[in-house]
C-alpha cells in the first residue's frame, strides 16, 4: 500500500486503513489525497491504473461538508451533529477511505451493465436504468463502510483516531475558522475541541443527548436542557466511564470517546422514550394544525379570487 498527500490527512489514518483493508487489496492499493478538488462536491473516487487500485481522496472538499457541532445547534436540532469538530472530521475522512474500497470489494457483487452506465447515472436523479444502478452501488460501499467502522468500533473505544490533536488538514481548519471567525460560537466550538483534546474524549455531553435522540426513525427536534444534562452525567457515573476537563476556573467538563458514548446511549434510550412518543404526538399536532390552516388559507384565497372575477 502506497500514500501520496498523506500530510493532508488526519494523523493515524493510513495505519488504521492498512490493518483493516482487505491483504488482496492492500497489496495493490495507492491511496493520493489531492490538495485541491477535481470535481464540485466529489469527496473521492477509485479506478484501476496501470496495476494498482488508485483510491483520491479530497480534503478540502470532505473538510467542507463537516457538520458544525455549535452549542445551539445541538440545543434544538441533532441532524448531522454527532461529536465535536476533530471527531466529526475523523468519522469523515475514514468513512470516506473505506466506501472507496468498498467499492473495491463489492465489485464483484455488481450486476453487468454497459460500459458509461455508471457515468451516466451520476449527473441524473431520476428512475432510470443508470440512476438505480448508481444508487445500488454506493449502498454497496456504504454497507461495507459502515460494517468495517462497527468492526473498528468494537475493537477500539475510540474508532481507532490517536489521542491528541487531529493534525492534518482538519486541524488546519479548525484553527482557521477559529481565527477568522470571532463569534462566540466559533470560539466555543474550539474550547470544546481543545479541552477534548486534552483530556481524550470525542463528545461532549450534549453530542450523547443528540445521539441517543436520533437513535429513533423521524425527524423531531430535541430542546436540550440542563436535567437531560445531568441524566446523562448520572447514568455514566453509574457506568464508571467518562473522563473530564478541569479548568482554570475549576469547573468540570465531561466527555466521553465512542465506545463509551454508544454505553450510555443503551441506557438513555429507555429513560428517553416518554419524551420522545410526547415530542412525536406533539409534532404530529403541529403538522395537523399546520395543514388545516394552509387549507383554509387556499379556500380563501380561491374564494376572493372567484368574488374578483368580472360577470363578463
Amino acid at each position: 500500500m502506497e500514500w501520496h498527500g498523506e500530510r493532508l490527512l488526519p494523523r493515524g489514518l493510513p495505519e488504521l486503513v492498512y490493518e483493516v483493508a482487505p491483504r488482496w487489496i492492500a497489496r495493490d492499493l495507492k491511496v493520493i489525497a489531492y490538495p485541491r478538488q477535481k470535481q464540485r462536491g466529489i469527496l473521492g473516487c477509485v479506478g484501476w491504473d496501470d496495476g494498482w487500485w488508485v483510491v483520491e481522496l479530497f480534503p478540502t472538499v470532505i473538510c467542507r461538508h463537516l457538520p458544525r457541532p455549535l452549542p445551539e445547534q445541538c440545543a434544538t436540532d441533532h441532524r448531522d451533529v454527532v461529536g465535536t469538530t476533530r471527531f466529526n472530521a475523523w468519522s469523515a475522512f475514514l468513512h470516506t477511505t473505506l466506501h472507496e474500497i468498498g467499492h473495491v470489494e463489492t465489485g464483484r457483487r455488481q450486476p453487468w451493465v454497459p460500459a458509461g452506465t455508471y457515468a451516466a447515472g451520476r449527473s441524473r436523479e431520476d428512475d432510470s436504468v443508470a440512476s438505480h444502478y448508481v444508487r445500488y452501488v454506493e449502498q454497496l460501499a456504504d454497507h461495507w463502510a459502515e460494517l468495517t467502522m462497527d468492526r473498528i468500533g468494537r475493537r477500539d473505544p475510540r474508532l481507532g483516531q490517536p489521542e491528541g490533536w487531529i493534525g492534518g488538514l482538519p486541524g488546519i481548519y479548525l484553527l482557521k475558522g477559529t481565527k477568522r471567525r470571532r463569534g462566540v460560537d466559533w470560539q466555543g466550538a474550539f474550547l470544546e475541541d481543545y479541552r477534548a483534546a486534552r483530556c481524550g474524549g470525542q463528545l461532549a455531553v450534549h453530542h450523547v443527548l443528540s445521539l441517543a435522540w436520533s437513535s429513533w426513525p423521524g425527524d423531531v427536534p430535541l430542546r436540550q436542557s440542563r436535567p437531560l444534562r445531568r441524566l446523562v452525567q448520572r447514568e455514566a457515573a453509574a457506568l464508571s466511564i467518562g473522563r473530564h476537563y478541569i479548568d482554570h476556573a475549576g469547573r468540570h467538563h465531561h466527555f466521553f470517546n465512542y465506545g463509551e458514548a454508544v454505553a450510555v446511549v443503551e441506557r438513555l434510550r429507555p429513560l428517553l422514550a416518554p419524551m420522545r412518543a410526547e415530542a412525536e404526538a406533539r409534532a404530529r399536532e403541529h403538522a395537523a394544525a399546520a395543514a388545516a390552516l394552509r387549507a383554509a388559507c387556499e379556500g380563501l384565497a380561491s374564494a376572493s379570487d372567484r368574488d374578483d372575477d368580472p360577470l363578463f
